[in-house]
């Protein structure tokens, strides 16, 4: 605002909306400061229960976020969105979601990493962003068969994986170690394919479940929605890794009319 106000005058309504920008910022800080933490231990379970509290703040704060990750002052957490309007992004239907959480366990040519990504979201209404984080010790076998007992850590509580998505992570896990030895190639349950020691980018992995037909938003909103209506909100949080606040809010939501709309 400088830069232009040196060539041109700036006017009430631009002041107004920097101000207020400002305004959200120093409250977000404040908000931090608050939990303990400064801007560089941020958390995502800071940033869901921020996203909850002060929805209005969610136009102009990621643009803070962003430069505060580019300057290396915040960790490059997932940012939330304004969410859309009321009536302007329906959920899909449960019927449509398991339909397509089949096809992603049953149908022919979809690789072990889509299976497993797509039902995170579909089943467990996980983050592309959270998914892409999963480490390969995140995922806990049983014994050394191929018919053990699968859990996957999502939150502080591991949950048991029913057939067959157990199997695609056996097979997920077999993919990361070479034709010749036992020897992991990647601590990653999802690593990049062109970077070494990286993750794959939960943009890319987001591109490949589109062309599946699904949508990581929509359809992990359904799935949230059915979870929340059917376990407390501390159960839900304690196994899917979100925080108290989320899992009340979709609890909040799950025990309106099915027809709601996004919220997060």
């Amino acid at each position: 605002m400088r830069a232009r106000a040196e060539t041109a005058p700036v006017s009430p309504t631009t002041g107004y909306a920097v101000r207020a920008r400002l305004k959200h910022v120093a409250a977000f800080v404040d908000f931090l400061a608050a939990r303990g933490r400064s801007l560089e231990a941020c958390t995502q379970e800071d940033l869901e229960v921020w996203a909850v509290e002060r929805p209005g703040t969610l136009g102009s704060l990621p643009s803070f976020w962003d430069w505060s990750a580019r300057r290396g002052d915040m960790p490059g957490l997932c940012w939330p969105r304004r969410p859309p309007e009321e009536g302007t992004a329906a959920i899909p239907g449960d019927d449509q979601r398991w339909a397509l959480a089949r096809m992603l366990l049953h149908g022919e040519g979809v690789s072990a990493a889509d299976r497993v990504a797509g039902c995170l979201v579909l089943i467990y209404g996980q983050r592309l962003a959270r998914c892409v984080q999963l480490r390969v010790d995140d995922v806990l076998l049983g014994g050394a068969g191929p018919d053990t007992a699968v859990r996957i850590r999502l939150g502080p509580t591991p949950i048991e994986v029913p057939e067959p998505l157990a199997g695609h992570l056996r097979d997920l896990l077999a993919e990361h170690r070479g034709p010749t030895t036992a020897a992991l190639t990647s601590d990653w349950l999802f690593p990049s394919p062109s970077a070494a020691g990286r993750p794959r980018a939960a943009q890319a992995l987001s591109k490949r479940l589109a062309r599946l037909g699904l949508t990581p938003a929509s359809h992990r909103a359904a799935a949230l929605l059915n979870l929340a209506a059917r376990m407390p909100p501390a159960v839900l949080a304690d196994v899917l890794g979100i925080s108290i606040a989320t899992a009340e809010h979709w609890a909040h939501l799950a025990g309106r009319d099915r027809a709601c709309y996004l919220s997060l």
